[in-house]
């Protein structure tokens, strides 16, 4: 839906060198594991709270529910 392609980094926005790498369009590797984005945001940012994976990750500098924001316009 965002259009990342498979093998892409993405940052945590919060601390950039914070990193998981997209493996299909659902999943992402974090710490050697196949996870989901709130899965990964969630033991990043040590919260053991209900939070969407996308508010915390970005992709060239731009958070995830941006750019998805952006390409439902165009």
């Amino acid at each position: 839906m965002v259009k990342i392609p498979i093998g892409a980094v993405l940052n945590l926005a919060r601390d950039k060198n914070i990193i998981c790498e997209v493996v299909d369009k659902r999943w992402v590797k974090y710490n050697g594991e196949i996870t989901s984005l709130t899965a990964a945001a969630k033991h990043a940012l040590d919260v053991d709270r209900p939070i969407q994976g996308p508010l915390y990750w970005e992709y060239n500098g731009e958070l995830l529910t941006e750019r998805r924001k952006r390409m439902e316009q165009e």
